[in-house]
C-alpha cells in the first residue's frame, strides 16, 4: 500500500512540476507569441510591392514607369501610416486552450534536411522526445500577458468586437518539448484570426539568463 501511495505521489509531483515549468515558459514568451502589433489600431493592407526587374521586363506594357511610380508613392504613404498607427485602447481579448496537447506526430514526416535548416535538432531528436500526454493549465496562471486579457476557448461566443473590446483571436498551444537539460525546446502555436482561417508555427525556445526567449519561428501550415 505504501509503495502505491508513493508512486501516486511521485506521479502527481512530476505532473505539477511539468505544469509549473510550462506555465513559466508561456509567461515568458506569451506577449511575443501574440505580437505587440495588436496593441495598435488596425490599418488597411499594404499596396502590392514593386516587382523584380525581370518581371517588369517580361511585361513592360503592364509595368510602365507611371505604374511603378504610383506603387512607390503608395508604398511611401503606407509606411507613414504604419509608422504613425495609434494605440488601440480597447480591451484586448485572446482565447486560449486550457488543454495542451501532444503534437509531435506532426514532425514524423519531416526530413532531417528540413529540420537542419530550422534548428539544431534532428528528426531523431524530435521522435525520441518523451511521449508527453495532455496537460491542463489554469488560464489565470498565465499572468505575464501584457495588455492581453485571456479567456477560455469555451468563452469565444460570449465576446465580439465593440467600441470597448477587440477580439485579437483564438490561440491553440501544444505541450512544450524540452531537452534533457531543460534549457531549450519547441512548441506548436496555432493562431485563428477568424473562425475559418489560421496558421500554425513551430516555435523554438531557449532559456537565457533565467528567462525563456523565442529563438526562431517557422511556419508549418496555413488554412
Amino acid at each position: 500500500m505504501k509503495s502505491i501511495i508513493l508512486l501516486i505521489f511521485t506521479i502527481l509531483s512530476i505532473s505539477v512540476t511539468a505544469q509549473e515549468l510550462e506555465v513559466e515558459i508561456l509567461n515568458d514568451i506569451f506577449v511575443e507569441l501574440i505580437g505587440e502589433e495588436h496593441y495598435l489600431k488596425s490599418i488597411a493592407p499594404p499596396p502590392p510591392p514593386i516587382p523584380a526587374d525581370s518581371i517588369i521586363k517580361c511585361n513592360p506594357t503592364l509595368w510602365t514607369k507611371e505604374t511603378i511610380s504610383e506603387l512607390r508613392i503608395l508604398g511611401e504613404k503606407y509606411d507613414i501610416i504604419k509608422k504613425n498607427r495609434q494605440i488601440d485602447d480597447r480591451q484586448l481579448i485572446v482565447f486560449v486552450n486550457e488543454k495542451l496537447e501532444n503534437d509531435t506526430v506532426e514532425l514524423k514526416n519531416w526530413s532531417n534536411e528540413i529540420l537542419e535548416k530550422v534548428s539544431d535538432f534532428t528528426t531523431t531528436d524530435f521522435i525520441n522526445f518523451p511521449k508527453l500526454g495532455s496537460l491542463y493549465i489554469e488560464i489565470n496562471k498565465l499572468n505575464n500577458t501584457g495588455r492581453f486579457t485571456l479567456h477560455k476557448l469555451s468563452d469565444r461566443k460570449l465576446y465580439s468586437n465593440t467600441d470597448k473590446i477587440k477580439v485579437v483571436g483564438q490561440v491553440i498551444l501544444s505541450r512544450i518539448y524540452l531537452n534533457e537539460q531543460k534549457n531549450s525546446g519547441f512548441l506548436f502555436y496555432t493562431y485563428y484570426f477568424d473562425p475559418n482561417h489560421s496558421f500554425t508555427n513551430l516555435i523554438f525556445i531557449e532559456k537565457k539568463y533565467e528567462k525563456w526567449i523565442i529563438l526562431k519561428t517557422e511556419l508549418v501550415e496555413i488554412s
